[in-house]
């Protein structure tokens, strides 16, 4: 009966007689093609980290030439994205309890990347790219999560929109670095053409699109339960159970090398277990999960027969994350100076405090105040870089996955430091059983002490190159210290230095701390609050009540 809405019904089917069959001839056709085809593919691969790519850029051929034909209207293009972008939030995955508590807050990680280069090394930014962050602004949804890729000939108009969006209400878009991201791609083979193309899939991790098949999430790692080992035989210390391999016990260490050769035992006999559980994976999914849709899209796989799960494609990663990096890292500064150089304390008298779960409040606190990372303090951040280095090393001498590929090393959480510190027990740096470590790359929660600045000059003394499968850097920023014309100036001038120094990538929670408290205690005064957990966003309520605490946790930088 609605005239109007007659109209765009009778379009819809119009086009959906073309595409995806006959191929886009309009704006609207490839847009409605794209959508056709994620859907596919993501009921196809079973809805995990399913991404269009860079579609401020093959899409803008088509913008182009529909608004100067009089086609389209600029409004209208930003309605039809829009609408795209509602569709990503109709997926809601469905998990074991298990595994709900590694990866909360119902995402299916599908990412929107904008900006940066072209494959000849030219800004490739464009009106498309200022529309999708509208809209990354006026939406605020959980999905699809906003990328923005930055580099040195980023236009200033557009990094100073990346940064004014950063301060409205809930997640801000995650920033990443071009010319560090494309390095560590073509430390693992990509070509340079391939990696200036580069999209961050799912929560933070960098592939060529339509030539990868980067099985990007492929494994998580607990690197504190191996130095617990390392410190007990091979043994966890809650349940004194055998899960390791079997190194030697305290008494005969008698240097810090000692201690972390232990820890490499430990962890290459863990990193050995996960391999050869993902090679089980992978056969399975080789031999019972044929994706002929999703092989369709992928260079390589047509043209060899091949399909993607059998690796097809041109490109084949296993990607495997860190989780709990600060922990170790604290933990072997706090041995070092505590054990080794101040020597009030043996390291049998250490883990005897820590079975006890460190209930000598003079002993933790001793602990807790020795030098942690975030603090621009080079020994406690060189720390943080022998353990980034070592695990990247250990990660990549796990040889080939079964699809010919490279296993890489990744540093983001999702939700799994929540879970993997409660099941492990009290650390040398202070930490007590059961508590949360750090979100990703971070500092443990509390620790940076000494403002944003400090913070980011530790960040900078990590080799990211070394992390093809991407980091996440979350910082909490109290929005009261830099929501103003000069607090946007100065974060911008911050985040500038640290991509010049080689930073990766950085996502902000520019909330009032006081606000995340309410929620958690009032859940109906904010029931679209949305944060940003790991490398992707979710409404504050639909996290469980431990990963709450840990969001309200983060240290919060006022400067």
């Amino acid at each position: 009966r609605d005239p109007v809405r007659r109209q765009e019904l009778e379009k819809i089917a119009e086009v959906c007689t073309r595409v995806p069959r006959h191929g886009a001839s309009s704006f609207y056709e490839a847009v409605q093609c794209m959508t056709l085809v994620h859907i596919a593919i993501f009921q196809e691969t079973l809805g995990e980290t399913t991404c269009p790519g860079r579609i401020d850029q093959f899409l803008n051929p088509y913008y182009e030439q529909d608004l100067a034909d009089g086609v389209i209207t600029r409004e209208e293009a930003k309605e039809l994205l829009g609408a795209f972008c509602v569709k990503f939030c109709e997926t809601i995955p469905v998990w074991s309890e298990t595994t709900g508590a590694m990866l909360g807050g119902m995402t299916s990680w599908e990412v929107i990347t904008i900006g940066g280069q072209d494959s000849e090394g030219n800004d490739a930014t464009n009106e498309l790219s200022f529309i999708m962050l509208e809209l990354a602004d006026e939406l605020r949804m959980r999905q699809p999560n906003f990328h923005v890729r930055i580099h040195e000939n980023t236009p200033k108009a557009f990094y100073d929109e990346v940064i004014r969006v950063n301060f409205g209400p809930g997640s801000a878009p995650a920033m990443y670095n071009d010319e560090t991201i494309i390095e560590s791609m073509m430390n693992v083979g990509y070509s340079l053409e391939d990696a200036r193309d580069y999209v961050a899939i799912g929560c933070v991790e960098p592939t060529a699109p339509g030539k990868t098949l980067g099985s990007t999430d492929a494994g998580m790692y607990n690197m504190a339960l191996a130095l617990e080992m390392a410190l007990n035989e091979g043994c966890q210390i809650g349940s004194g159970k055998l899960i390791g391999a079997q190194t030697p016990p305290v008494s005969s260490m008698t240097c810090m090398q000692d201690v972390l050769d232990a820890y490499d035992v430990q962890t290459k006999h863990q990193l050995a277990k996960l391999h050869r559980d993902l090679q089980a994976v992978e056969r399975f999914h080789a031999k019972h999960h044929p994706t002929p849709l999703t092989s369709a899209t992928l260079e390589g796989c047509l043209e060899q027969g091949v399909c993607s799960t059998q690796g097809g494609a041109k490109y084949n990663f296993s990607g495997i994350q860190g989780t709990g990096m600060a922990v170790v890292a604290d933990s072997l500064g706090a041995i070092e100076s505590a054990v080794f150089e101040d020597k009030w304390l043996t390291l049998e008298e250490l883990v005897a405090h820590l079975k006890d779960n460190l209930s000598d409040e003079v002993v933790r606190t001793r602990l807790k105040g020795i030098d942690k990372f975030g603090n621009d303090i080079p020994k406690a951040d060189a720390w943080m870089k022998w353990v980034g280095d070592h695990y990247s090393d250990s990660i990549h001498a796990l040889g080939k996955n079964t699809r010919g590929g490279q296993y890489l090393a990744g540093v983001y959480s999702n939700t799994s430091h929540t879970h993997f510190g409660s099941l492990t027990s009290a650390t040398p740096n202070g930490r007590r059983a059961g508590e949360t470590f750090a979100s990703g790359f971070a500092p443990e929660n509390g620790a940076d002490k000494r403002g944003t600045t400090a913070l980011l000059n530790s960040m900078n003394r990590i080799d990211y190159k070394k992390f093809a499968n991407g980091i996440n850097f979350n910082i909490k920023l109290d929005a009261s210290s830099y929501d103003c014309e000069e607090g946007r100036d100065a974060l911008a001038s911050l985040y500038k230095v640290y991509f010049k120094r080689h930073g990766m990538q950085v996502q902000a929670n520019m909330l009032d701390p006081k606000i995340l408290i309410e929620a958690r205690d009032n859940p109906e005064l904010h029931p679209n609050l949305l944060i940003r957990v790991s490398g992707y966003s979710a409404y504050f309520n639909d996290l469980s009540p431990e990963m709450q605490d840990e969001v309200i946790s983060r240290s919060s930088n006022r400067g």
